[in-house]
């Protein structure tokens, strides 16, 4: 029985990592609500209510329209012309694990299984694949994100340092400053995490960006130099530069002799 094709992130199953970046956002939203702002004096609710609601409404809005759109390749939806007569117009490819025809730079994700428009990779925390159709809206995610969970640590921290100095203020406004405290420095810890690993990939992106690749390529180079190492190590031979691989199979789809995507696709699925 051949794996089903997932269309959106929002397709069953779901992933954990999935689950787990919609828990980490309900958890920031209950503590910011429920918890801190009511502590807060009103002019202080009033501009931390915006920035905080302005970027969380813009972080939600752009994580549903990622998971949901379907980035597979143009040619596997299009149902208004014919193979042939797209082949005539672009330059197509089989894809030797779906057997479709596709256009020269998608790739198949082994976790979606389909073929996707500019593979870049499978997002764990989206549950869908990035291609061209929603690499920008992915982009702009990780940058609001940023400023979200930067906003939530800087608030973290204030509130921690006003409590300490100021005990006698917040006497009336929280019953009990045990909790209180634990749910601050909770909420710094995890948001911490979030924004060091955030960090990581708007720099890894920024960087294969200013070089011309995605995802898959930056892979497929290390791949090749980590080979090129070991063959150096046992044969004591030259082998070819970093960039040779990438450039012969920077325009494959599917399977091709050197490589099985399905493995890398699984390997680089990010931990965004």
């Amino acid at each position: 029985m051949s794996k089903p094709i997932r269309r959106t992130g929002f397709q069953l199953p779901l992933n954990s990592y999935q689950i787990g970046s919609w828990v980490i956002n309900l958890f920031n939203l209950l503590m910011s609500s429920i918890i801190y702002m009511p502590t807060l004096p009103l002019g202080s609710q009033v501009a931390y209510g915006i920035l905080f609601y302005i970027t969380e409404v813009i972080v939600v809005i752009l994580a549903i329209v990622a998971t949901a759109i379907d980035p597979s390749d143009i040619f596997l939806k299009s149902s208004t012309k014919s193979k042939d007569a797209m082949e005539c117009e672009i330059g197509q490819s089989i894809c030797t694990i779906c057997n479709s025809t596709v256009g020269n730079l998608s790739k198949h994700c082994g976790e979606c299984n389909k073929c996707v428009d500019q593979f870049d990779h499978h997002c764990k925390w989206l549950n869908n694949c990035i291609g061209v159709r929603n690499y920008s809206i992915f982009i702009s995610l990780l940058w609001c994100l940023e400023a979200n969970t930067l906003l939530l640590i800087i608030f973290a921290i204030v509130l921690f340092s006003e409590f300490n100095n100021n005990r006698s203020d917040y006497s009336s406004r929280v019953d009990n400053h045990e909790v209180y405290l634990a749910f601050t420095v909770i909420t710094f810890i995890v948001n911490l995490l979030v924004l060091a690993g955030n960090t990581y990939l708007i720099t890894f992106h920024s960087y294969i960006k200013c070089k011309g690749m995605s995802t898959f390529d930056f892979i497929l180079m290390r791949r090749e130099k980590k080979a090129n190492q070991e063959n150096k190590k046992d044969s004591g031979v030259k082998t070819p530069s970093d960039n040779s691989f990438y450039a012969e199979n920077k325009n494959t789809t599917g399977k091709d002799k050197n490589v099985n995507h399905e493995d890398i696709a699984a390997e680089f699925s990010d931990k965004r």
